[in-house]
C-alpha cells in the first residue's frame, strides 16, 4: 500500500521529533481513519504502537551500545520525557533503562515491542 510505505518512511525519518499519528497520516496523504485501517490490516498494530516500537528499538540500541545519558536518549528517541522512556522500557523489558545497561543490554522479555 503506497500510503503505508509513505507512513513508514516518515516514521523512520522523523520519530525523533516526537511526532504523532496525525502528522504521520498527513505525511502519508491519508485520513487518520485510513491510516489506522491500513496499519491494522497490513501490520496488525496501530500507527501509535508502531511509532512506540520504533522509538523503543532505537532506545534499546542506544542504551546497550553507548554511554549516552538516559535523559539524552529519551530526547534523541522522541519520548519527550525520561519518565515516558522509563515506562516504555519497564513494559517491554521489565526493568529501567539503567538496569538494562548494567546487564549489558540483555533482554528479559522475548520482544522489544510494546
Amino acid at each position: 500500500h503506497p500510503g503505508l510505505k509513505k507512513a513508514l518512511a516518515f516514521i523512520n525519518a522523523e520519530f525523533v521529533r516526537g511526532i504523532g499519528v496525525a502528522e504521520v497520516a498527513q505525511a502519508a496523504g491519508l485520513s487518520l481513519r485510513a491510516l489506522q485501517y491500513v496499519f491494522q490490516t497490513e501490520l496488525r498494530r496501530s500507527p501509535a504502537q508502531h511509532l512506540a516500537r520504533v522509538r523503543l528499538e532505537r532506545a534499546l540500541t542506544l542504551v546497550s551500545s553507548s554511554d549516552v545519558k538516559i535523559a539524552v536518549i529519551a530526547e534523541m528517541c522522541g519520548f519527550g520525557t525520561v519518565r515516558h522512556l522509563h515506562r516504555s522500557f519497564a513494559r517491554a523489558q521489565g526493568c529501567s533503562p539503567q538496569a538494562f545497561r548494567n546487564r549489558g543490554g540483555m533482554m528479559l522479555k522475548k520482544s522489544a515491542a510494546p
